[in-house]
């Protein structure tokens, strides 16, 4: 091609860029008479940045890798940034090398001073032509690759802030399951030691209850030995069988002994001791005068007194026998896999230990026929509380509660709790099982937001499922239970 052809790189168009860098050392070589090569083994430095150039080094054999190296990172370009013509940057803008440049693989290469350079693109406007091509398809792969790094930029930025709201999600979730396994241990850690204390108070319980047997016996014994023929055993066995009067009847009594002509006083003591009528007091008392009443109310009232202590420490001791039993019961191990559940006794069990919160409360128990089924008994017990005491809370003291167990398939069992409060809102419903849940304006309030949650998961561990249905005055949460366990359940812990 003559050398004073007009060549310009629009020329080059139709030339791949092998054939372009080709054609520009073929004319390099005949303009500048075949310069000398320079080799480079596979790592060797062939331009240090900060170096100050006077020449550029055109490669006209094999790759280079370029890097570079800030507050003391080194960071290494893609292959597709180095060009075939080393020193660009440091010749366009007239400054030392930007790059460090290394040979990937064996070099061989052109050096060609910045003096030589510029005579032969005047000498050959053919060879301005390739060098303006190279160095704008140079330049262009560079911009293309910024364009690249950009997007892949771009990209990751929004997986890593993706990433960065799962790590987020997740660490609350690590944190609230840390939170649900230290309630869960505090849990199992107190259901050890109610067991336990339900087992030492078990005997001495025992004991009263059978010191009140023997006391009656013994009390009576001394009352028909030291008042033989007298009515004292009658009072105090009225004492003992005695249950309280409606305000209505012990006024209507009262009322009706006065009528008679009695002090209201005497008219008082006779009805707390059992007389309900004047024929009744005509019966006792009537050969008696006035001042001979009140001497025999006296003993009447010791005798009437005793048996009401007797048969309110019985009583006491049978309702706490029945809460220790309870106890024991509902703080069986939740880590030992049962096969005999009574999961009517469970809710009893539960109700009874809840008694103190279901004041004012009506409770109505609907419990069906049910197979004894496999599982945790204290982790069902947990479920039974969390949900009991959920609705005892909604309903605020008064209300209706329900609790029913039925069969409503072969296998399995179904336990509903049912209260009367105000209902769980629209918007609420779908979250009542999320971790750390809670509202205190509504019906859900449990305090940490664990208690559905908790359910939820020994429910699952179960093998069963929990659901819930709301409107305003009724709120149903459902369990459905299956009566075995496969051969090797998931641990509940």
């Amino acid at each position: 091609m003559s050398n004073d052809a007009a060549e310009t790189f629009l020329t080059d168009r139709s030339l791949s860029d092998k054939q372009v860098e080709r054609a520009l050392i073929e004319e390099i070589d005949r303009v500048l008479g075949d310069p000398p090569r320079r080799s480079y083994a596979p790592g060797e430095s062939i331009v240090r940045s900060n170096e100050a150039l006077s020449e550029v080094i055109i490669l006209t054999k094999g790759k280079v890798r370029l890097s570079r190296t800030e507050d003391g990172d080194r960071s290494t370009f893609h292959i597709r940034t180095a060009g075939r013509i080393i020193g660009l940057i440091a010749l366009s803008l007239g400054t030392s090398a930007f790059f460090d440049v290394e040979a990937e693989t064996d070099v061989t290469a052109i050096p060609v001073s910045y003096a030589d350079l510029n005579r032969a693109l005047v000498a050959s406007p053919t060879l301005a032509g390739h060098f303006t091509t190279v160095l704008l398809r140079s330049f262009a792969r560079r911009a293309v690759r910024a364009v690249e790094q950009h997007n892949e930029i771009e990209h990751l930025n929004t997986t890593l802030e993706s990433e960065r709201d799962r790590m987020r999600e997740t660490l609350q979730e690590l944190a609230a399951t840390q939170t649900q396994l230290v309630e869960s241990e505090k849990l199992a850690t107190l259901g050890e030691l109610a067991a336990g204390i339900g087992h030492e108070l078990n005997n001495p319980i025992a004991a009263i209850v059978r010191s009140v047997d023997f006391l009656q016996e013994d009390v009576e014994g001394l009352l028909v030995e030291r008042h033989p023929g007298d009515v004292a055993s009658d009072y105090l066995h009225a004492g003992i069988e005695s249950s309280p009067l409606p305000t209505s009847e012990e006024r209507r009594r009262r009322m009706d002994l006065e009528a008679a002509g009695l002090d209201p006083g005497i008219a008082r003591r006779l009805v707390k001791v059992g007389v309900g009528s004047a024929d009744e007091y005509a019966e006792r008392f009537g050969a008696l005068d006035p001042a001979s009443v009140a001497a025999r109310l006296d003993d009447i009232e010791r005798f009437y007194d005793l048996g009401l202590a007797l048969r309110n420490i019985g009583a006491s001791a049978g309702r706490i026998a029945d809460l220790v039993g309870s106890l024991r019961t509902y703080a069986r191990s939740g880590r030992e896999l049962s096969t005999d559940i009574d999961v009517n006794a469970g809710l009893e069990d539960t109700l009874v230990l809840l008694g103190h919160r279901a004041q004012g409360i009506d409770i109505v128990r609907d419990y069906g026929e049910l197979p004894p089924i496999e599982g945790y008994a204290g982790k069902l017990n947990q479920v039974w509380t969390n949900l009991i005491v959920n609705a005892l809370q909604a309903m605020a003291g008064s209300g209706k509660l329900t609790v029913r167990s039925n069969v409503p398939e072969p296998g399995h069992v179904r336990v509903q709790i049912i209260d009367s409060g105000p209902g769980i809102a629209a918007e609420h419903i779908e979250k009542v099982f999320d971790l750390r849940f809670t509202t205190r304006q509504g019906r859900v309030e449990f305090g940490l937001g664990l208690g559905l949650r908790i359910s939820q998961d020994i429910v699952s561990q179960h093998h069963g499922i929990i659901e819930v249905e709301s409107e305003p005055g009724r709120t149903c949460f459902t369990v459905v239970l299956p009566t075995t366990q496969p051969e090797q359940p998931g641990a509940v812990t």
